[in-house]
């Protein structure tokens, strides 16, 4: 009688040390799930563990501010700021119970902040356009500052301009400037409507004279021959022969180019006047398919019309135009007429 006495009051004492809320003495609490994918979007998310406590309590901390958290009797709870930065970032969380400890690493991965490489969309026959500028971010997109000639609407891509056909006579542009929220990033895309006859009359060109190693400011005529499709600007080569041209080609987009290695004139059946290509080192070019495109565009106090290279082939950058005296029987330089780069007509 006295051993099944004693029997009842070693059950009973262990039966009250198991509902006591020190987790020493229970089995090892176990995580059963966890959220394992935390976009840079500020999100939350939870882990998971052992429910069989009993009336145990578990708290839980974070190494981070940006990471916090909460916990009840299953479930710690996660809640995470919005990550602005490019690079992700680890938070640790710790889940304690008594002298048990489980640490959860949570990951929240970084913004993606792209922009389009093209900022500058030209129609040279004031056409409507209808553009789709590919971009991504995160957090979304605002834009602010356009013409009531321009709308827009968010893709899933980007954003897609729609621009108005220019019915006003003269050219225009208007710019768009889209802010990546909450990263801090901008970019300003510019619309351009213009004419073909735009580009015709009188301008002031500025480029360095590489024979007289000086700036130069000239007032030149450029004229537009739309029946051959060629550009010939004067006032550039002024020479002892008189006012020698330099010859361009329209392009099919309604800008235009020079093009390297051109017959331009001839003087008297005695020299031909040939018009080569220019390196930006000074360097003679003579391929004919290479070319410097003149980039055309309208500002709000002025017209400008910029000489670029237009990537010909094997990375050669044609940055300027000799004009020379050639004698045609021989193929012999007898001089050069006029030589400059960095050449840009503004109005």
């Amino acid at each position: 009688m006295k051993k099944y006495i004693l029997a009842m009051l070693l059950g009973c004492l262990f039966m009250a040390s198991c509902n006591e809320t020190d987790c020493s003495y229970l089995n090892e609490f176990k995580l059963v799930e966890s959220t394992t994918n935390y976009s840079a979007k500020a999100c939350s998310g939870y882990i998971l563990y052992d429910g069989g406590l009993g009336d145990a309590t578990v708290s839980a901390t974070s190494s981070e501010e940006w990471c916090k958290v909460s916990a009840d009797a299953s479930k710690v709870y996660i809640s995470l700021d919005d990550n602005t930065s490019i690079d992700s970032r680890t938070a640790m969380v710790t889940l304690t119970c008594g002298n048990q400890t489980k640490r959860v690493p949570v990951t929240q991965l970084g913004c993606i902040t792209e922009f389009s490489k093209d900022s500058v969309y030209t129609s040279a026959f004031n056409k409507a356009m209808s553009i789709d500028y590919k971009a991504r971010n995160t957090f979304g997109f605002e834009i602010t500052g356009l013409p009531e000639w321009v709308s827009y609407t968010l893709t899933e891509d980007g954003i897609h301009f729609d621009v108005q056909a220019n019915k006003t006579g003269v050219g225009r542009r208007g710019s768009a400037v889209i802010k990546a929220l909450n990263v801090g990033k901008t970019q300003t895309v510019d619309f351009v409507q213009y004419s073909i006859d735009d580009l015709g009359g009188k301008w002031v060109s500025l480029s360095y004279n590489l024979i007289e190693g000086r700036n130069d400011t000239l007032i030149v005529d450029v004229d537009i021959n739309k029946t051959d499709s060629t550009v010939t600007i004067t006032g550039l080569c002024d020479t002892d022969f008189g006012r020698i041209p330099v010859v361009g080609k329209l392009t099919k987009d309604g800008s235009y180019e020079f093009v390297g290695c051109t017959t331009i004139a001839s003087i008297g059946g005695v020299y031909d006047v040939v018009q080569y290509s220019l390196t930006s080192t000074g360097t003679l070019y003579t391929k004919a398919n290479y070319t410097q495109k003149c980039i055309f565009n309208y500002f709000k106090d002025y017209q400008a019309c910029y000489f670029v290279d237009n990537n010909g082939v094997e990375g050669v950058e044609i940055a300027g135009l000799i004009v020379r005296l050639v004698d045609p029987s021989t193929g012999k330089s007898k001089g050069n007429l006029a030589a400059f780069t960095d050449l840009v007509l503004i109005r």
